[in-house]
This record gives C-alpha cells, sequence and structure tokens, in this order.
C-alpha cells in the first residue's frame, strides 16, 4: 500500500534548522562543513533579510531550490553535495522506509538531533553515513 503525506513547510523548516545550526547538533558538526543555499533563492531579498535562511523563509522549501552540504570527513578534503527540492522528498521518503523511528518521532513533532541529523546525511548522501 502506498501513502501520501504532506509535511508542512514549517516542520521542514525546524528539522532542517536543527540539523543546520551545527554548534547545537554535536552530531551534525562531526561530518557537516555547513549548509549553503545557492541558485535564485540565493539572490531573494527576503532570504537576504533573513538571519537565517533555512528557518525564517519556509516558503523556500515549497519551491525549487539549491544547496550546498558540505561533507567534512576526517583526514579528507571536503566534498560538495549539491542537492534541491527533489533530493530532499526523496531523504524523507528514505526516513520513512529505512528509518522509520525517526521519521515517527518528526511526525510526531518530537525529533531530537540525532532524527535531524538522519535525515541531512539523506539528504545530503542518499544514506547514513556517519554513526
Amino acid at each position: 500500500m502506498k501513502l501520501r503525506i504532506e509535511i508542512p513547510s514549517k516542520r521542514i523548516a525546524d528539522i532542517i534548522t536543527n540539523a543546520v545550526e551545527l554548534p547545537h547538533n554535536s552530531m551534525t558538526r562531526a561530518w557537516c562543513g555547513g549548509v549553503e543555499l545557492k541558485g535564485r533563492w540565493a539572490k531573494d531579498p527576503k532570504i537576504k533579510a533573513a538571519q537565517f535562511w533555512y528557518a525564517d523563509v519556509p516558503a523556500l522549501y515549497e519551491s525549487q531550490f539549491v544547496v550546498d552540504i558540505i561533507e567534512c570527513d576526517e583526514g579528507k578534503p571536503p566534498v560538495t553535495h549539491h542537492r534541491n527540492q527533489e533530493h530532499l522528498k526523496q531523504a524523507f521518503e528514505l526516513m520513512a522506509t529505512k528509518h522509520a523511528q525517526h521519521f515517527a518521532a518528526f511526525m510526531r513533532e518530537n525529533e531530537d538531533n540525532i532524527t535531524a541529523d538522519v535525515l541531512l546525511q539523506l539528504f545530503a548522501f542518499g544514506e547514513v553515513r556517519y554513526g
């Protein structure tokens, strides 16, 4: 059976904020050197006026966007992963099918740093590589 659900952009902004705010999320900080907005959204006046693009403009997640996720694996040069809305959709699908406990926590609005890190890794790599 296949189900279709809609995830409000505010909830997406919440979990991305948890993952991206690196000083607060030691799980993500261990491998992620940053998440940078690219493309037309990076030039948008609303984004430029926002203090935190990933949190302050949830509408971003409802349209086409591009981000660079910087992977910093110890002893190796940084690797940039270019990702877009389709990759984020796939990350949520993977979390629902392969990491159901984290998806359930997210849906209950009870996600933690580990859940946020799992989503960011699925977004960046299509799999969980760290932790």
